[in-house]
């Protein structure tokens, strides 16, 4: 993986999609949306511009 800069939060996701954590988590387990990356440090999951981007589809497809 490269920088960090280059990756976003579980935070950062649920805010800019105003989503819990929990809907978030919930999809990414259903297979619903895709499955996050993990960082290679602290395993923390982390998700690309792309990834995000890939989720605003998704739910303006219908996903809620």
């Amino acid at each position: 993986m490269g920088p960090m800069s280059e990756f976003y939060t579980s935070s950062d996701v649920v805010k800019e999609l105003k989503i819990s954590k929990n809907t978030l988590f919930a999809w990414e387990v259903a297979g619903k949306i895709p499955k996050a990356k993990r960082h290679p440090m602290n395993k923390y999951r982390v998700w690309t511009r792309g990834d995000i981007e890939k989720i605003k589809k998704i739910i303006n497809k219908g996903l809620r």
